[in-house]
């Protein structure tokens, strides 16, 4: 064997083994530590296994009626097991919940979390902690606020008329061969016209995801897919994300992402650069930060072109650099995409469910007296059940389940409800380590019979015009949901999510009917952070949500 086979053998056995070390270390550290936390004292569902502890099953359909048993057994306080028998907080106390959130000095997102974030996005807001967050999300803090929301509401209801007409093609087509109705994939379309819309509107792109053929993609579209491919739950993923040494191993899927976020970061570094020099050139609004053109007024409308005003007009020690400012973008596409659009299949899947809602609702928006079929913000927010079908289906479905933060420092978190722990003693706060771990189950605190009474595992769109007073407690950037999140990380374009499906909403129930395609026990759900359905009888289990439409007459209005 030649000299340089021997030193290239011998580096890599040094690489493999000092991953293996530095990772046992880790391992061992957060055992000890975990081992160690006051969260022991706690009571919790028994571990079932080394390796998974008390999760298996977490992440599937049954995931709701596992947390409802635990929750039944050990009330809103208990511990639970993770990988490796990890212990984690569970908690569903509204006032521990306030606490955590609103301190967001002292409770970070985990590692794990984190990385999964970074990987999508980069140190965009949404992957960002600490100070840097707040630096951060002063200088975003406009960009999100009623006025740019309101400037943008037309292009949400654009892109919506554009999705109803591709529909109305396709019955078009379909009525010419002798059907009443075609099968659409609610997750696709709402996807594609999600990402038509956070490109619009975000950074003045055109992704033409509605438009273009699905091989034919662009540059952009073709990153965002291969970064929004990822699955949290593979071992190319889990392993780099439980172990970091493995982050620098260039796998295959590994390459493809580097590769990926290149172009995205070039692409959006241009936009940014591009923005700068419009706007120190005078070509934005003053008024509302949006490009204008002197003899055809405004004419472009986008998050970024007021994020670069915003950054430029604040003082230098809260300015983003440019590199900040990019990675701005891809944390607009993927915070104002996937959710969005699952939220918007979740809403339609309890409308064909509950068919006396959907009409109902068909019938406000259906009086909607604009002959264009475009209304404003102010008229969409007049439509008082179009609001609460949107409410409820924000607090029944919650596409992303938990929130799990990270002590950074010992803490004592105060609670409403004592407890009793493990050796049979009553606590009224609870005792965290530093490197302990929150889980806030989201889903299960908008499903707290406690807080909504005995209805609250059913879709009552009318509840919202009398909500219980124990509900105000819900520390929720949306009033009583807390489906946003609540505190300094509560999601900063809640405004933005509620209005683009509002008019999505309206567009599409004027014009269509929508009725069940698949029997609701064939359709699971699956957490990947977000939690999306899927076809039991799919043995890859790819999240979809196939749907029958067909179209509304003016007699069934």
């Amino acid at each position: 064997m030649a000299s340089w086979q021997v030193l290239a053998a011998s580096a890599v056995a040094a690489l493999v083994f000092s991953f293996i070390f530095f990772g046992l270390i880790g391992i061992i550290c957060h055992l000890y530590a975990s081992f160690t936390s006051p969260l022991n004292d706690l009571q919790g569902p028994p571990s079932v296994s080394k390796i998974t502890g008390s999760v298996e099953g977490c992440f599937e359909s049954d995931a709701d009626e596992l947390w409802r048993r635990a929750l039944h057994q050990y009330g809103p306080t208990f511990k639970f097991n993770s990988f490796f028998n990890m212990n984690k907080l569970f908690i569903v106390d509204l006032k521990a919940i306030n606490f955590i959130l609103s301190h967001d000095l002292e409770f970070h997102r985990s590692e794990q979390i984190k990385f999964a974030i970074e990987e999508l996005v980069g140190d965009g807001l949404a992957a960002v902690q600490g100070a840097k967050h707040r630096r951060q999300r002063k200088v975003l803090n406009p960009t999100f606020g009623p006025l740019p929301t309101r400037a943008l509401t037309p292009i949400f209801v654009d892109k919506a008329i554009e999705l109803r007409d591709i529909w109305m093609s396709k019955i078009a087509a379909a009525e010419k061969l002798g059907a009443r109705r075609v099968q659409v994939d609610l997750l696709n379309w709402f996807s594609k016209t999600a990402l038509d819309i956070i490109g619009q509107a975000g950074f003045d792109y055109a992704f033409n995801a509605l438009s273009s053929p699905d091989d034919q993609p662009n540059e952009m579209f073709r990153a965002v897919q291969t970064l929004m491919s990822f699955d949290p739950s593979s071992l190319s993923f889990m392993i780099p994300a439980i172990f970091p040494p493995a982050r620098h191993i260039p796998t295959q899927r590994f390459r493809e992402m580097i590769k990926a976020l290149k172009v995205l970061r070039r692409i959006c570094s241009d936009m940014v650069m591009e923005k700068e020099h419009r706007v120190m050139a005078g070509t934005v609004d003053d008024e509302k930060g949006w490009m204008k053109d002197s003899t055809q007024g405004p004419q472009e409308r986008d998050l970024t072109a007021l994020l670069v005003k915003a950054n430029l007009a604040a003082e230098a020690a809260d300015a983003l650099n440019d590199q900040d400012l990019a990675y701005q973008i891809p944390t607009f596409v993927v915070a104002g995409h996937e959710t969005t659009s699952t939220a918007l299949l979740w809403t339609i899947q309890s409308l064909y469910q509950h068919p006396r809602v959907q009409d109902k609702l068909r019938a406000e928006v259906s009086a909607h007296p604009t002959d264009t079929s475009t209304p404003s913000i102010d008229e969409l927010n007049a439509m008082p059940y179009l609001d609460a079908v949107l409410r409820e289906s924000l607090q029944f479905h919650t596409s992303i389940p938990t929130i799990e933060r990270v002590a950074t420092c010992d803490m004592v978190v105060p609670i409403e409800n004592s407890y009793v722990d493990r050796h049979g003693s009553i606590r009224d706060e609870i005792r965290l380590r530093k490197g302990d771990t929150i889980m806030i189950p989201l889903r299960s605190v908008n499903h707290s019979k406690e807080l909504w009474g005995d209805t609250a595992l059913e879709f009552i769109p009318e509840r919202w015009e009398n909500i219980p007073d124990a509900v105000q407690a819900v520390p929720g950037v949306m009033s009583s949901i807390l489906t946003f999140g609540g505190g300094p990380y509560s999601c900063i374009g809640y405004r933005f999510s509620v209005m683009e499906s509002k008019a999505i909403l309206f567009t599409l129930l004027r014009s269509f009917i929508f009725e069940e395609a698949v029997p609701a026990e064939a359709i699971g759900r699956k957490t990947l952070i977000i939690t999306r359905p899927y076809l039991k009888a799919d043995p890859e289990q790819k999240a979809s949500l196939p749907v029958f439409i067909r179209p509304v007459h003016v007699d069934q209005v």
